[in-house]
């Protein structure tokens, strides 16, 4: 290609623009986007973390609505990236704010007050990040 073409500039500019291998932005190229990216990481795996010890307070264990064979449910993604736990409705504010409810009215399903504001600070990070790319 002559080196003043529009098709060469456009070459030049994709030429290390992608990971190799993988439909993806490079983090190299694009150190803003790698940051976005670790950010999103690390607040994922904060909020793991945060999940896993809920689970393990014997308040929460006590306000759980348990499975039909008696063991305790684990979370539960609803629409809009809520982690909600099925809660025995009399005991959601133990928990924390109801997000919904079964058909039958038996159990609520609420988001552990303790995750709402991670959960917004990851949600906000992936936007970011998806409005970098």
């Amino acid at each position: 290609f002559d080196e003043a073409t529009p098709l060469h500039a456009l070459f030049g500019a994709l030429d290390g623009a992608f990971e190799p291998g993988r439909p993806e932005l490079s983090a190299r190229r694009y150190p803003k986007l790698a940051a976005l990216r670790a950010r999103e990481s690390q607040l994922a795996a904060t909020l793991e973390t945060l999940k896993a010890s809920l689970l393990g307070r014997p308040e929460i264990k006590a306000a759980l609505a348990k499975n039909p064979d008696g063991s305790l449910p684990g979370y539960e993604e609803m629409d809009g990236g809520r982690f909600v736990l099925p809660v025995n409705p009399t005991n959601k504010r133990v928990v924390g704010r109801e997000v919904s409810r079964s058909r039958s009215k038996k159990t609520a399903f609420v988001e552990p007050r303790q995750l709402a504001k991670p959960t917004d600070d990851l949600r906000q990070a992936v936007e970011s990040r998806v409005a970098t790319e």
